[in-house]
């Protein structure tokens, strides 16, 4: 409602510009112009008396209006009020009703039939007094002398002691006589609401001179000061404001208004700077004063001359007996007869301990079904001695931390490790961890959280070189190479549900390894192959130069690109070795091949598809009937899969695409796969990937992508009986080398 609130109402306005003004009470003053009390109009009998505490409720408006709706204001108390209104005025003049108790109002217009009595409250008697010129000025112990009005609130009389709360600050006359008022007179003013600042009508104040002397040594600037209006009991019946500023020759000292902190058994520094006031030079002492019990300060003498400020600073020493709070402090500066003071607050805390996860931001991971730690950095805080506990908040489902306990000295620091202990279905995936303190000062911690990370199961493996992984007929197959007896050898390890089911050992190194339909692995070595079951390995036949970057059909031959010398370098031609006879045909010579590309295949091994190295395209094989087609594609493919009826799938560092039939291209919206890897043997809509620092597995019903973190993944095969084996590898300090694992995911 114009003229009411400015915010805090709701409801519906007629006018929102109408200007309204208002009037609750009647202020009663002394014929001299003195507060004694407030008069009102109280409702005692008709139609509004029932209401709560009804008074008669004034209001001026420069137009009609409406308003009905709720308003909220908060009082100088901080009390939030609530006032429920439903006027209808007219111009000029309205009689509304004022009712309500507690923190709840209602205005609404008054009904006919009202009769009102005046009622008044006395005002708290008190003397106010008004100084002109509020701000006083010395320059020597001279003598200034103001006006000084004075109000005798609430008919206040008597004598009174007049002083200031400023040492050296004095006033004449120190006492006064106040005078009972004479009859009370009565004069309408705006009523003082939360709603309207209408200004008080300018009382006719008594009015005297009072005559202020300072002979403080301290110069000051400005300060505030308040004139002390005290009875014959010396209690304080009223005030007055003012400033007063004194420059002689001296000089000003200057502290740093910023609290210090200092704890136990320690040292602080308080730096001061002195300047000189009206070319004052000497020898000047800095103290501090009012120190709390177990702290120390050496006094520090400096020299002040008039062209150049002095510095220095104090040194704060405590000792074990230091009491926590905040104790105000002030540094004080005298020499030559001149004085200065400044002050600051020391901040003593309560002794603590400082926990922290170094290089938290390197993170931590941990695996299902095995254990881990999280390193600790513990140093005492402000002098604290003792046992403390260290506990573990954030942890994910499945992670256990049980708490700790460390003892912590003053000025020492300690690192350890809290065990880690992971379930075997701990949630996957990453959390932020936090180390409290019963005794640390942060309820949160002192640095920052360090990401803990859950991955899944994994096996160890041991060393296993970078060459060889093929899925058998269960499990995997990885190599491991070494210098033994009789000279340089492999052993392909033959990897179930964690343990080795096999371990075969061939002489010479093992360069890769194919999974044949028959669940037998094919081992291709320098000038050596061999066919390798659970019951040992079978040399065979030299596989030709070209073979390690081929792939097994789905008869177990071996298709790749073979090179062979042209009168202009180089001719390279689709080709098929049979491991079993030796033999080599050609497949395919019409198309472009290079010694860079790669082959893919899909499961049934029915399907392969060649990428080239630098050229976009490239070209999909029937393994049955050796037909090669060209793929209509104008980019170069980032990664590419096959499923078993021939489908190509691929990426462009993006989403998933697919190739279909007719040319045409199907875009997964929101998905990024990164590297793919294959389809699953079992469930043909999941799509194994190498994704950010693990696995990703792309669900192509409804394109449900999920993420596994595993670490430095390096290679990985889709199982025969489903899932996807990923190597995986870290520097073991044990073992001196690199160590890998396996993980299994479904």
């Amino acid at each position: 409602m114009g003229g009411f609130y400015g915010e805090g109402c709701t409801g519906t306005n007629s006018d929102p510009q109408a200007r309204v003004l208002e009037s609750l009470s009647l202020n009663a003053y002394s014929p001299e112009g003195d507060l004694i009390g407030t008069i009102r109009e109280k409702i005692v009998d008709g139609p509004d008396a029932m209401l709560p505490n009804p008074l008669v409720y004034r209001l001026y408006s420069d137009r009609p209006f409406t308003f009905k709706g709720e308003c909220q204001y908060t009082r100088s108390d901080g009390t939030v009020m609530t006032e429920k209104d439903d006027i209808q005025a007219v111009k000029g003049w309205n009689t509304l009703v004022f009712a309500g108790e507690g923190q709840n109002i209602t205005v609404r217009n008054a009904a006919s039939g009202n009769r009102a009595e005046l009622t008044f409250t006395s005002a708290t008697p008190r003397v106010a007094v008004r100084l002109d010129p509020e701000s006083l000025m010395f320059a020597d112990n001279d003598l200034m002398t103001v006006n000084a009005r004075l109000i005798q609130i609430g008919n206040y009389s008597g004598v009174v002691q007049l002083s200031t709360n400023v040492a050296g600050l004095s006033v004449e006359p120190a006492t006064l006589t106040l005078n009972p008022l004479p009859k009370v007179s009565a004069q309408a003013t705006g009523g003082r609401t939360a709603r309207l600042r209408i200004l008080d009508l300018e009382p006719q104040l008594l009015a005297t001179k009072l005559t202020f002397r300072y002979t403080g040594k301290p110069n000051l600037n400005d300060m505030p000061f308040e004139l002390l209006i005290k009875d014959s009991n010396s209690k304080q019946v009223g005030s007055g404001t003012g400033k007063v500023t004194a420059v002689r020759p001296g000089f000003d000292l200057f502290v740093s208004p910023f609290p210090l902190t200092l704890g136990r058994d320690s040292t602080v520094e308080v730096p001061f700077v002195l300047s000189s006031v009206m070319g004052f030079s000497g020898t000047v002492t800095v103290s501090a004063e009012n120190l709390p019990g177990g702290v120390k300060a050496t006094p520090m003498t400096v020299s002040v001359t008039k062209d150049r400020p002095a510095t220095g600073s104090l040194t704060l020493t405590s000792d074990a007996s230091l009491k926590p709070g905040v104790i105000p402090v002030t540094i004080t500066a005298r020499g030559e007869g001149s004085s200065a003071t400044a002050s600051l607050n020391l901040e003593v805390p309560k002794p603590s301990v400082a926990v922290s996860i170094p290089y938290a931001y390197n993170g931590i991971s941990v695996y299902q079904g095995g254990t881990g730690s999280i390193e600790v950095l513990v140093s005492s805080a402000f002098g604290f001695q003792g046992t403390t506990t260290l506990s573990l908040t954030g942890l994910p489902k499945g992670v256990m931390a049980a708490p700790v306990s460390v003892q912590v000295k003053p000025m020492e620091s300690t690192t350890l490790k809290i065990p880690l202990t992971v379930a075997t279905d701990a949630e996957l995936g990453t959390s932020s961890v936090q180390v409290t303190s019963s005794d640390s000062a942060g309820a949160d911690g002192d640095g920052p959280p360090v990401r803990l990370t859950v991955r899944p199961t994994r096996v160890a493996l041991g060393y296993v070189s970078q060459f060889g992984l093929a899925a058998g007929d269960a499990g995997i197959w990885v190599t491991r190479d070494k210098y033994g007896a009789g000279g340089f050898e492999t052993t392909l390890r033959h990897v179930v549900d964690g343990k080795d089911s096999a371990a075969i050992t061939v002489t010479g190194p093992v360069y890769h390894l194919f999974g044949l339909p028959d669940a037998a692995v094919l081992a291709l070595g320098s000038g050596a192959t061999w066919v390798v079951t659970d019951k040992g390995a079978i040399p065979g036949a030299v596989a030709p130069d070209g073979a390690t970057s081929g792939a097994v059909d789905h008869l177990g031959r071996l298709v790749f690109v073979q090179s062979t010398a042209a009168a202009y370098g180089y001719q390279f031609r689709l080709a098929r070795w049979t491991p079993t006879t030796g033999t080599t045909e050609i497949v395919d010579a019409a198309q472009a091949y290079s010694s860079g590309g790669q082959l893919f295949r899909s499961n049934n091994g029915r399907w392969m598809l060649y990428r080239p190295q630098y050229s976009a395209g490239g070209l999909k094989i029937n393994a049955v009937t050796g037909e090669v087609t060209k793929l209509d594609l104008t980019n170069s493919l980032s990664s590419v899969a096959i499923d078993d009826n021939g489908t190509v799938y691929f990426t462009e560092n993006g989403p998933l695409r697919r190739l279909n039939a007719d040319g045409t291209v199907t875009i997964f919206n929101d998905t990024n796969p990164g590297t793919l890897i294959g389809f699953d043997r079992k469930n043909p809509t999941i799509l194994w990937s190498f994704h950010s620092d693990g696995v990703g597995r792309l669900d192509l019903n409804g394109s449900k992508f999920s993420h596994v973190s595993l670490g430095n993944t390096n290679r990985a095969v889709t199982l025969a009986g489903g899932g996807l084996a990923v190597l995986t590898s870290e520097f073991s300090p044990n073992d001196g080398m690199e160590v890998g694992f396996v993980t299994t995911l479904r």
